[in-house]
């Protein structure tokens, strides 16, 4: 009996050790996101079911500058097709950014579900695989037009049953270095020995084209950069107006691109994510862009400030357009968009009380000019996007590096909080598409 009463307070203790220790309170750790499982934490690069939401992020000290940096959550071993960005990128992204990407908002809103459904029920009336393929051989038009043109080649696909394919080869290959396809639909494929037929819809949004005429072609090639509008007709069991036009779907984009690109729906950035995930090359650069745009908000003390993009198209001879431009048509344009620029500021100034400025232009004269207001800090994109339609005559590496550029901005001005546009620029929509902004955090400064 001694013996038991000896041994059982040893035991007890053991046992409070064994406890106090599992639970971790015997080490010291960084300070930690602290969080509540009560609501979905929406984030970019997560699809886990686990409840949470952010109270506060905690700040940590930084021994190099003393400053605070805004915490993470570092979710680096999730599967990679649970992201829409690959970390590289995701890492430097403000969470707001973020919340407006979260991947699984993005599925569901884009009803990424409904239009997979779509192409497998269309497709069931083919004996065999049938193919609706753009392509691009030289001019395509610029970065946005050919997004256009794609996606409304891909929704036509969907419509009649057709296994849909993009060939982007001339004159700078998209895959794999720039884009790379989703995993809900591999546009890769290559069909051969197929009887084919080809026609070419360049910036003609008026003129129709009878969907019904392909019944006899497995193989379907079109270039195109614009939503060219199918002839009322049925094909088999499919209505075609009806699905192309229909309101209530996402694909009510091509009832409205003529006039608003985006279309009540922001058609044409789901389509991009549901087709689109980026490439190695893009990734690095891209990765390598957002570290710089890092880096110089550290040493100006702009670490969780409202990020405003801004793109101006002022037709330089990046673009072989007005390059004849007087410098007092620059500045002159320079001027409507700081009045403008300052509005949009004063609006966002009860919410954000610091933001900067991120500027996008083909014109280096435009930059320098938005770079001297006093009143703002402005960030100046390094590269000045090139028409992709026009650098032909550059070397093969020349031409990869070039097209990079040209992505590299446009997704620049996407992962920001707010963006403001300069008229009717293709490149500068896309970039309002892809970063799916609404009318709260975008605005077109000239119409």
């Amino acid at each position: 009996m001694s013996f038991w009463r000896i041994l059982m307070p040893v035991l007890i203790f053991g046992l409070a050790c064994f406890v106090v220790s599992k639970r971790g309170n015997l080490h010291w750790s960084a300070p930690r996101m602290q969080v509540e499982y009560n609501r979905p934490l929406q984030h970019l690069f997560s699809t886990n079911r686990t409840k949470l939401t952010i109270k506060k992020p905690t700040p940590w000290p930084n021994n190099n500058s003393g400053r605070s940096k805004e915490r993470i959550i570092d979710r680096r071993g999730t599967h990679h097709d649970d992201f829409l960005l690959p970390w590289a990128v995701v890492q430097y992204l403000h969470p707001r950014v973020q919340e407006r990407l979260d991947a699984n908002a993005v599925r569901t809103n884009c009803l990424f579900d409904a239009l997979s459904r779509k192409q497998k029920r269309n497709a069931v009336q083919w004996e065999s695989k049938r193919y609706f393929i753009w392509q691009c051989f030289g001019g395509c038009g610029g970065l946005g037009d050919r997004m256009k043109g794609i996606i409304s080649v891909f929704l036509h696909a969907v419509a009649i049953g057709y296994e849909f394919i993009i060939d982007w080869a001339e004159p700078t290959a998209l895959y794999p270095d720039i884009l790379v396809p989703s995993t809900l639909l591999n546009w890769t494929g290559n069909p051969h020995s197929v009887r084919s037929t080809s026609l070419r819809i360049m910036d003609q949004v008026d003129n129709p084209f009878d969907l019904c005429e392909w019944r006899n072609f497995k193989s379907v090639k079109i270039q195109t950069n614009d939503h060219p509008i199918p002839k009322s007709c049925d094909h088999g069991d499919v209505k075609i107006r009806e699905i192309l036009l229909s309101q209530s779907h996402t694909t009510s984009c091509l009832r409205t691109a003529t006039k608003q690109w985006r279309g009540g729906t922001q058609c044409m950035g789901c389509i991009f994510w549901y087709l689109f995930r980026i490439g190695g090359k893009l990734k690095d650069r891209l990765a390598l862009q957002l570290k710089h745009l890092q880096d110089w908000k550290e040493k100006r003390n702009l670490q969780g400030a409202f990020s405003i993009g801004m793109h101006v198209r002022a037709g330089d001879s990046h673009m072989r357009a007005g390059q004849g431009r007087e410098a007092s048509d620059i500045a002159s344009l320079v001027a409507r968009l700081e009045a403008c620029a300052s509005n949009f500021s004063t609006a966002i100034g009860s919410k954000h009380k610091r933001f900067f400025l991120i500027i996008v232009s083909d014109s280096e004269r435009v930059k320098g000019l938005i770079g001297k207001w006093d009143w703002l800090q402005v960030y100046s994109s390094p590269t000045s996007p090139i028409h992709i339609d026009r650098h032909q005559n550059l070397a093969k590496e020349k031409m990869v590096d070039a097209a990079l550029s040209v992505f590299v901005d446009m997704f620049l001005l996407a992962l920001q909080d707010a963006l403001l546009l300069s008229g009717t620029s293709g490149y500068g929509y896309l970039a309002q598409s892809v970063g799916l902004f609404d009318d709260s955090n975008s605005f077109n400064c000239i119409t």
